[in-house]
């Protein structure tokens, strides 16, 4: 009998600092600890939230270098096949000119 009351001594004075933490309520340590802890992940949160924005902002940016590109690129493409179309139909034009040149000598000859 006195082995088991020394053992359950022990027990409660293990136990006693859980039971009066819980007993006494928030101190003012613990209120801080909380306070700083809200701060923390409020701060946390914003900060996620900027990294989000920046993120966005450079996906943004690199998507309208993209589309510039693919502008310049297709006027770019315009200008060339314009310019080969103008220089074709000059070429049509000498042609036929060249031809109308050969006709008139070869009829009135």
């Amino acid at each position: 009998m006195g082995v088991w009351l020394v053992r359950l001594l022990f027990v409660f004075l293990d136990v006693l600092p859980v039971l009066v933490k819980y007993l006494s309520g928030d101190s003012a340590y613990d209120r801080m600890l909380t306070s700083a802890s809200n701060s923390a992940v409020k701060i946390h949160d914003g900060e996620v939230r900027l990294a989000e924005s920046r993120a966005e902002a450079n996906l943004e940016i690199a998507q309208s270098t993209i589309e510039q590109q693919v502008r310049r690129h297709r006027a770019e493409s315009e200008a060339a096949l314009r310019e080969h179309t103008a220089a074709m139909n000059i070429r049509v034009r000498q042609a036929v000119n060249a031809l109308e040149d050969e006709i008139r000598r070869s009829s009135t000859v």
